[in-house]
């Protein structure tokens, strides 16, 4: 499901809700004035983050670039997406693509990237699969 950011370029804020609209957020969680605040911080904090802008208009935002982090904070999200899935190993594309990293774009190749954490290690399994392991 594509959500109205990437449709249209810029968004309400009841349209953004883990690219469910606020109605549907609303059926889920119940129609709560937490909800409605719970979702106006999350928008806020997508604000600071820089994937989206405020607007002239209260209430609307446009999308900005993708979110490119640096290395190390790329290897620090690799590592936090691989504790939150509880595996202790996964291929480095399938976590880069992982929905639990948006905004963020992770782009690591490059085994030396890892070499400074020493919670993880990087091989390859196969010819070319790159893999990202949890050391114990």
């Amino acid at each position: 499901m594509e959500s109205h950011l990437t449709h249209r370029g810029t968004v309400e804020s009841c349209s953004i809700y883990f690219y469910r609209s606020c109605n549907a957020t609303k059926e889920q969680l119940g129609e709560r004035e937490t909800v409605s605040r719970a979702t106006q911080r999350v928008i806020r904090c997508f604000v600071d983050w820089g994937v989206l802008q405020d607007t002239d208009k209260i209430g609307i935002y446009k999308a900005t670039s993708e979110q490119l982090v640096d290395r190390k904070i790329a290897v620090w999200l690799i590592e936090a997406a691989l504790i939150a899935s509880d595996c202790s190993s996964q291929a480095l594309g399938a976590i880069s693509q992982t929905p639990a990293l948006f905004p963020f774009i992770v782009n690591l190749t490059n085994p030396r990237d890892f070499e400074a954490n020493n919670r993880l290690e990087f091989f390859y399994q196969g010819m070319n699969e790159k893999m990202v392991m949890l050391r114990r």
